[in-house]
């Protein structure tokens, strides 16, 4: 397996294996895109209701890479996004309480996720926003949280 889909499902299995996590998104709230099939598009185009948030997705973005490094060969940074959805204005209901347990999940990851994908050298949690949406776009907070990873290939 390439390591750049190594490192999608670790980062999964690390934010699931958080009990904090487990109890704030359920796991049909949980937009993985990696499922094959006819219904692989796991975005929920009803939107989203007060009963049925938060959302937590994980978003590949951007890339940059220097195919020669000093002595370690080539090098890549690969970026992927957590983003959170929530239907409750109220900060301290899901918003605070999800971003610290993602928090606490990533700074795991920080420790495993280079023992678990070999080619990763590490893991930065460079930035995070959040906003607020028109109340016609339905849903109340969105936070987005970058997550880079360094890799040596």
């Amino acid at each position: 397996m390439d390591p750049f889909s190594e490192t999608y499902n670790a980062l999964w299995s690390i934010v699931e294996a958080n009990e904090d996590m487990k109890n704030l998104v359920r796991p049909g709230n949980r937009i993985k895109f990696v499922k094959d099939g006819p219904d692989h598009d796991p975005r929920s185009s009803s939107g989203m209701v007060a009963g049925n948030s938060p959302e937590l997705l994980l978003i590949p973005d951007y890339f940059a890479s220097r195919l020669a490094e000093a002595n370690n060969g080539a090098v890549m940074v690969r970026q992927f996004n957590w983003t959170i959805r929530t239907s409750d204005i109220l900060i301290g209901k899901q918003l605070f309480p999800l971003e610290y347990a993602l928090w606490l999940a990533m700074k795991q990851a920080r420790k495993d996720l280079p023992a678990q994908v070999a080619k990763v050298r590490s893991l930065e949690l460079p930035q995070g926003s959040q906003a607020l949406p028109p109340v016609e776009a339905g849903g109340a907070w969105l936070s987005i949280w970058s997550v880079e990873v360094h890799y040596n290939l």
